[in-house]
């Protein structure tokens, strides 16, 4: 049933043009179901190139079949992926090289109150045809920095990009075999707005 939701795109994108804002953008999207979030992800469409998503982006966690899976998978990204640290979204180097940003633990800030991000698990990244319906995405893939029997060895990610005036949202499924793989995709977000800088403070 995930494969053909995904699959049964039209021809319009979702968000079909600019004109809305960043945050009315995410607060759609966080208003939605898995299956309509699903349809936006498979009416969207990959960034034209890599260096249009270079920098740190923050991100959100979206339905995933209501409140049971969607703490589950709350779950795994914070719990067990953060190891207790609440996951905030991703950053893409300029070498085809990413990571994943996380909020430092016990609520940290620097000096000017700005509050601390950690990175952990790295990933590999291009754009090239989904498994899920055949069209470009932005992919990301765990396995080449994680050990044999790691829990997320087999985790993947894939984004497409929705028009906004005043910033960039990518429209997310994360990927992991031992759970399902394509068949139980964690549908998240990234987003980052023009009053951001591309690359937040980091605490190694």
């Amino acid at each position: 049933q995930m494969m053909q939701s995904v699959s049964e795109s039209c021809d319009a994108p979702y968000f079909s043009s600019d004109h809305q804002s960043c945050s009315s953008v995410l607060r759609e999207l966080e208003g939605m179901k898995r299956k309509e979030l699903l349809h936006v992800y498979s009416t969207s469409v990959a960034p034209s190139d890599l260096t249009a998503i270079t920098g740190g982006w923050n991100g959100i966690l979206l339905d995933n079949n209501l409140r049971i899976m969607t703490g589950v998978s709350g779950f795994l990204t914070n719990t067990l992926f953060g190891r207790g640290r609440t996951w905030n979204g991703k950053a893409f180097h300029g070498d085809s090289v990413g990571v994943n940003r996380f909020f430092a633990p016990n609520n940290e800030h620097d000096d000017d109150g700005t509050r601390l991000i950690e990175t952990e698990h790295k990933f590999d990244y291009t754009i090239e045809d989904s498994p899920l319906d055949g069209r470009p995405s932005l992919r990301m893939k765990y396995a080449a920095y994680q050990f044999p029997l790691s829990l997320w060895r087999t985790m993947e990610d894939e984004m497409r990009l929705i028009p906004c005036n005043d910033g960039k949202v990518m429209i997310a499924l994360g990927l992991l075999g031992w759970s399902g793989g394509i068949f139980n995709a964690q549908p998240f977000c990234l987003y980052l707005t023009t009053t951001e800088q591309g690359e937040l403070e980091v605490a190694e």
